[in-house]
């Protein structure tokens, strides 16, 4: 019976570069030992080793494992950038936003400030006119 040594299989997972990857290798380790632990050796039937078609099966299953891997590290890449575009643009909208409120809110109190400057200027104005009203009377009693 041939077997893969821990080490060999350590090897192999080190190699790896990512979980997925580590995974795939593992569930295909266990699947080959499951497969290698089914053969009985009877001195009639001696175990062979894989063949080149099992080995290319392997080799093709780790790839298309690295493979996706690939797929899922450029996924998520595309996902953190669209994250970082889509999280500039509301930044972006809410200082939009807070540029109206304040111009609203000057408005406001620009508008306020007009009706103060127009109340003061209403009252310096009757002031005037009272004033006026006590010079005449006094000119008018003097006389």
């Amino acid at each position: 019976e041939q077997e893969i040594s821990p080490t060999t299989l350590d090897a192999v997972l080190t190699l790896s570069q990512s979980k997925a990857t580590a995974r795939s290798i593992t569930i295909m380790y266990k699947r080959l030992k499951k497969q290698q632990s089914s053969f009985v050796a009877t001195p009639f039937s001696p175990v062979s080793a894989p063949t080149a078609k099992e080995l290319v099966n392997q080799q093709t299953a780790i790839l298309k494992a690295e493979q996706q891997e690939l797929l899922e590290q450029e996924l998520k890449q595309s996902l953190d950038a669209e994250q970082v575009y889509l999280d500039s643009l509301l930044a972006q909208r809410v200082a939009e936003e807070q540029e109206r409120e304040s111009m609203a809110s000057a408005a406001q109190s620009a508008q306020r400030q007009a009706k103060l400057d127009r109340v003061a200027l209403n009252l310096t104005n009757e002031k005037w006119i009272g004033l006026v009203d006590q010079v005449r009377a006094n000119l008018t009693l003097s006389a």
